[in-house]
């Protein structure tokens, strides 16, 4: 497939998860800090999260918001893109870095509902770090190349979708849902391959 025509979002398909751990356009850090009122005092029960590489601020959350670096994200897929289950397809930033997002391309047989009229397989991982987006995992049929994109994949998907909050253990949430989408994969490539 080509690189999307507008450009929001980068078309990948040879990138290797640790290619992308590298590049810094993708795997910024956020970190959170008390915001300051006007002379230096703070605000009550207020943080700011700032992309660290650019000093931008992100969002404002409260002081008990879990960060999830996008590190977290890319390693999402590196046991399905090892295990030959899925490729990375294409990812993406918006706002600065507010909103990033991945988009696998799961090494399935796609489903042709017409004569060269295919339905590819995909996985979608989206998260935020503007204080109110959630993380969300699900399968989808829809290509996504930009925000309207992603809102009809989340929308539009009637296979199981995951969302996780940015509180404690959202780590080991993320971790239990990548187990859960590697056993899927492999049971569904086990059996599609004895058909």
């Amino acid at each position: 497939m080509k690189q999307p025509w507008h450009q929001f979002g980068d078309h990948l398909p040879n990138a290797s998860v640790g290619d992308l751990l590298d590049n810094p356009n993708y795997n910024y850090r956020v970190v959170s800090h008390p915001l300051e009122g006007a002379g230096g005092l703070r605000a009550a029960k207020k943080h700011g999260l700032w992309r660290e590489d650019t000093g931008e601020l992100l969002g404002v959350v409260s002081p008990d918001y879990e960060i999830v670096q996008n590190e977290v994200g890319l390693r999402f897929f590196e046991p399905l893109v090892a295990k030959g289950l899925a490729s990375i397809d294409t990812l993406g930033l918006f706002a600065g870095g507010k909103r990033f997002w991945i988009l696998a391309r799961m090494n399935l047989t796609p489903v042709e509902v017409l004569e060269d009229d295919l339905i590819e397989p995909y996985l979608l991982y989206t998260q935020g770090h503007d204080g109110h987006s959630a993380i969300r995992i699900q399968p989808t049929s829809v290509r996504v190349l930009c925000s309207n994109t992603i809102s009809w994949a989340l929308q539009s998907s009637e296979t199981p979708k995951f969302r996780v909050s940015h509180q404690r253990g959202v780590s080991e949430m993320i971790d239990e849902l990548r187990r859960y989408y590697l056993d899927s994969m492999q049971l569904w490539k086990c059996t599609s391959d004895s058909y």
